[in-house]
């Protein structure tokens, strides 16, 4: 029990904060920074939001799978709208997860079909140290709704198991010594973005680079779950980068980290109390400042009230804004 809930908690990882309040108030103001930029940065934190939605999703699934995990249930999976075929875990260390394309999920409300492969490629058992799941992603498509917007994705991506997840450690982890952390590298996955009233997908690349580690400790009288995302490679002279690809608008775009992403279950692992991150595309660049006050300033004594954005445009105008959760 304790860990389906709190792998379910952790759903709400990444950039789930998109998910919500944003769907109602745009993240920047215009006309000082160009709508393109603008569309790019809400493409680049909904399949963020999505695509660490459904990798915690799997490791949940997949923490109560015998023959897979090492652990000592045999359940079927925990992921809404799927089932799993288990023909290939024991002569090849591999499962296929299909989803439905009709069961309503939520929250948020979304619908997801296709095919979605794991293998143990690396390790005996995904609770091992350094143990590495590749993930494939066979028409993964996800309709959202409010507002209504589809992704497709085909491609691969890898997450290692750096420090394990075997019994002791989850023992370890609920008395505050010891934390789980999480390697992910994808290079390239092809996505279909069909957003609300278009007729046609874009099509876009992705790729990532993260480090996430889960951890508990003292904060203000209580025991808290915190989540932690960073960046994990450098290109370009940039450090610290954690996503790339190529936008709908068919420019490149890089998210880096100047701090990393933290939350807590208490706040809301999806309304993160500290952390910087650059969003960088067309010559535009969106400093995102997350965890602030009504001010805009940051405050980690408290729960947040949003995140401030800062940008630059490719022709040197400047402005900002801060945004509820």
């Amino acid at each position: 029990m304790k860990k389906t809930f709190f792998l379910t908690f952790v759903l709400a990882s990444g950039f789930i904060f998109t998910s919500c309040k944003k769907d109602k108030e745009t993240v920047v103001v215009r006309p000082e920074l160009e709508a393109q930029t603008q569309t790019q940065v809400d493409d680049n934190n909904q399949l963020k939001a999505e695509d660490d939605a459904i990798t915690d999703e799997l490791k949940n699934s997949l923490e109560n799978i015998k023959g897979f995990s090492g652990g000592r249930l045999a359940a079927d999976s925990s992921i809404c709208g799927c089932s799993v075929d288990k023909s290939n875990l024991f002569s090849q260390k591999e499962l296929a997860f299909n989803f439905d394309g009709t069961t309503l999920c939520g929250s948020p409300r979304r619908i997801r079909s296709g095919v979605i492969k794991v293998k143990l490629v690396e390790g005996r058992k995904w609770k091992d140290s350094a143990a590495v799941m590749g993930i494939w992603f066979i028409d993964f498509k996800v309709k959202r709704f409010e507002p209504n917007r589809t992704w497709t994705l085909n491609g691969y991506k890898t997450v290692e198991n750096i420090l394990g997840t075997g019994s002791n450690r989850w023992d370890n982890f609920s008395s505050g010594n010891a934390v789980f952390q999480y390697k992910e590298r994808a290079k390239d996955i092809k996505i279909s973005f069909l957003p609300d009233a278009a007729t046609t997908p874009f099509q876009m690349t992705y790729s990532l680079a993260r480090i996430s580690e889960v951890s508990t400790k003292e904060k203000a009288g209580l025991r808290r779950i915190f989540f932690k995302i960073d960046g994990d490679t450098a290109f370009g002279g940039i450090d610290k980068v954690d996503s790339w690809g190529i936008s709908r608008n068919g420019t490149t775009f890089t998210n880096n980290f100047l701090s990393p992403w933290i939350s807590d279950g208490y706040c809301g692992f999806g309304q993160p109390n500290s952390g910087q991150f650059v969003h960088k595309t067309g010559g535009n660049t969106v400093s995102i400042l997350l965890g602030v006050n009504q001010s805009g300033d940051q405050n980690t004594a408290t729960c947040a009230y949003g995140y401030k954005i800062n940008w630059t445009t490719s022709g040197g105008v400047q402005g900002n804004k801060v945004i509820i959760y």
